[in-house]
């Protein structure tokens, strides 16, 4: 399994746990078990879902309990320490010694986070680019998902607004899944702008909220369109259009006919 598909299971793993934690009367000790195995265990896989779980573990304390400082949350924060302690130890024995390590971690460090170090990420963003970011999170959301970033926007919100209508916690869980989809284009923006493949972070949002959005733009859709002008009608024309266009040319053409199922064919012909 891909290191990051591994991660996504993980992550989506976690926040599942959590939700039948929080759920469960007698809070069982199994799921704080795995939670803790998960946590160690992702910090080994990779950095990236660390921010998530963690922005996503006080989300869960506060919407269900109004407590940040809990016993669980303190456990739990304790995990990637534990976790990235186990990580040292094996480059410890990878390296030899005790310095190697911490020369390796230092390379990493200015590699990904002070931009000095050669490769890929060598040089710091420019301010031009770090406006661009926004921009990004719905630009590459077309080659990941079956409906394009801004088709995705406009039905997320409409998804946001009738969750909030119709149950304020799951409300409150989705916005933390949202605001967890865009925190490491905020804390590693270096490798954020350069890997397309950070664009998975959306994953369990985008699969959570789509649904909502989708029923809500329908409803919308058949409730104007009897009575809306001849401009709302030719938004409503373009609005599905672009989306099943981009929909068929990047995900079923590109992504499962070209690239995919008929990449053998296409090889030698394209």
């Amino acid at each position: 399994m891909h290191k990051h598909t591994l991660e996504e299971l993980l992550k989506w793993l976690y926040v599942w746990l959590m939700l039948l934690y929080y759920r469960a009367e007698n809070k069982p000790v199994i799921i704080v078990a795995a939670l803790c195995l998960i946590y160690i265990a992702i910090i080994n896989i990779s950095f990236e879902p660390v921010p998530y779980l963690a922005i996503m573990t006080i989300a869960f304390s506060w919407v269900f309990t109004r407590k940040i400082f809990t016993p669980l949350n303190l456990l739990l924060a304790a995990m990637p320490i534990l976790g990235f302690s186990i990580h040292l130890y094996q480059n410890f024995h990878h390296f030899g010694s005790w310095t190697k390590v911490f020369e390796d971690m230092n390379h990493a460090a200015a590699d990904r986070v002070k931009g000095v170090a050669k490769g890929e990420l060598h040089r710091a963003l420019t301010f031009k680019e770090y406006l661009e970011i926004p921009f990004l999170w719905f630009n590459r959301m077309e080659r990941f998902y079956l409906i394009p970033g801004w088709s995705f926007l406009v039905l997320m919100l409409l998804g946001l607004k009738r969750v909030k209508r119709e149950n304020l916690q799951t409300f409150r869980i989705f916005l933390a899944l949202a605001f967890c989809s865009v925190c490491w284009s905020f804390l590693m923006s270096q490798h954020y702008y350069i890997h397309t493949f950070t664009s998975r972070h959306w994953g369990l949002f985008f699969g959570l909220i789509i649904g909502y959005g989708l029923f809500e733009y329908r409803r919308l859709l058949l409730q104007t369109w009897k009575t809306s002008g001849i401009a709302m009608k030719v938004f409503h024309v373009i609005f599905i259009g672009y989306t099943v266009a981009m929909a068929l040319s990047q995900q079923v053409w590109d992504l499962y006919i070209r690239y995919g199922f008929g990449y053998l064919y296409f090889e030698d012909k394209l």
